[in-house]
């Protein structure tokens, strides 16, 4: 692990894994076809009808770019 701790060593490892497959999924499905499948998980995790309305707004904008 050189001069870092384990702990750092797998939060940096997991945070670059991270960046690589979100990489990948925006090279597959596009930024945009990205930002609406988070949006769309996102909305399903919080069930708050708030989010619902807002995701709806900000899922128009998106598919209108």
């Amino acid at each position: 692990f050189g001069h870092q701790s384990k702990k750092q060593y797998i939060k940096r490892w997991g945070n670059n894994m991270l960046k690589v497959l979100l990489a990948k999924a925006i090279k597959k499905h596009g930024l945009i076809g990205i930002l609406i499948k988070v949006g769309d998980i996102a909305v399903k995790v919080t069930k708050t009808k708030k989010d619902d309305k807002a995701w709806e707004k900000i899922k128009e904008v998106i598919n209108s770019l």
